[in-house]
C-alpha cells in the first residue's frame, strides 16, 4: 500500500497503514489522518525502543531487594555457610 502521508516518528509504519485502512482514515489522495490515528492508536507514536522501568520480578521499581534465598538456607543447614550468587551481596 502506498500513500502520500510521510510516516516519520511512527514506530511501525506498516502497522500504522493497516490500522488507518481498517479505520477508514485514508482519504482519496492516499493521505492518512494522523490526528485520528494518534487518538485511536497512541502506542504507534511513542518513543522507539522505550522500555518500562524495572525488570522481571522487581515490581514497579528498578532496584531488586532480595533476602536470603532457599539455596542460602539449604547451604546453611548443611553447614556450608551462606554463599549467595546474587551480585552486590
Amino acid at each position: 500500500m502506498t500513500d502520500g502521508t510521510k510516516l516519520d516518528g511512527i514506530n511501525n509504519a506498516n502497522l500504522a497503514r493497516k490500522a488507518a485502512a481498517a479505520e477508514g482514515l485514508i482519504d482519496k489522495q492516499g493521505n492518512i489522518d494522523l490526528d485520528a490515528l494518534r487518538e485511536g492508536y497512541p502506542e504507534l507514536f511513542g518513543a522507539e525502543g522505550r522500555k518500562p522501568e524495572g525488570g522481571a520480578g522487581s515490581g514497579v521499581g528498578s532496584e531488586i531487594h532480595v533476602g536470603r534465598t532457599m539455596n542460602d538456607y539449604i547451604r546453611l543447614w548443611l553447614g556450608y555457610g551462606i554463599r549467595s550468587t546474587i551480585s552486590g551481596r
